[in-house]
């Protein structure tokens, strides 16, 4: 579904601020990655509903 999942420990997050958010930065500015298509028909009939 092109969602991007970070984890952090508590003690980062409190001790280590800044590179949890350096981390949480590069994240946001890198591509996000393209979901894998639909299989082959699902398109064409999700197509189909949407016009009917």
């Amino acid at each position: 579904m092109g969602y991007n999942l970070l984890r952090f420990w508590n003690n980062d997050v409190l001790t280590n601020t800044e590179s949890v958010l350096e981390v949480i930065l590069n994240t946001l500015a890198s591509p996000a990655p393209h979901p894998s298509p639909l299989p082959d028909g699902e398109r064409v009939q999700g197509a189909a509903e949407i016009e009917a």
